[in-house]
């Protein structure tokens, strides 16, 4: 049985955000860029993720005019708790690994999205967990983002959700 909200890949790079079968967004990135560019179609509006300042620390999603509409910075210079500023919402990100790896998305102090490994059947695999069914879009993309090279070094092609 297919989880009904997944990421599955179309090609190297490329990747479709479904729920059930519609899909949903598009999602490619580009790991051999310096800033780990991503690019992302939802609804047919266009977004780009990318790393941003020196230490490649910070976050900016900007849309087809190259507005940044979201940023993502460091609580602290070592921190594993990030800021996100989504317009007036304000989130916490953090970084997890009890007992593997995890990036959650709170407000308020509560999970409302995560993207975690878990094993299944003695297989790892990835979890996605939402709080509410009508979560953003672009923050499933975020976090995918960011989770990735974690889904990919534990599964590699064979990505699984639960």
């Amino acid at each position: 049985m297919t989880p009904i909200k997944h990421w599955v890949k179309t090609g190297e790079g490329h990747y479709q955000f479904k729920h059930n079968d519609e899909a949903l967004a598009s999602f490619f990135v580009d790991y051999k860029s310096n800033s780990r560019k991503a690019l992302v179609t939802i609804n047919g509006e266009s977004f780009t993720i990318k790393q941003t300042n020196l230490w490649k620390n910070h976050i900016a999603v900007t849309n087809a005019s190259n507005n940044t509409i979201i940023t993502i910075v460091p609580e602290k210079w070592y921190s594993s708790c990030f800021i996100v500023q989504w317009g007036l919402n304000n989130y916490q990100l953090h970084v997890r690994n009890n007992p593997m790896a995890e990036w959650a998305l709170q407000k308020d102090g509560k999970d409302i999205l995560s993207y975690g490994l878990k094993t299944h059947n003695s297989k790892v695999v990835t979890q996605i967990t939402e709080s509410y069914t009508n979560t953003a879009i672009i923050l499933h993309a975020i976090l995918w983002y960011l989770f990735l090279p974690i889904a990919m070094e534990n599964s590699g092609d064979h990505l699984s959700f639960v």
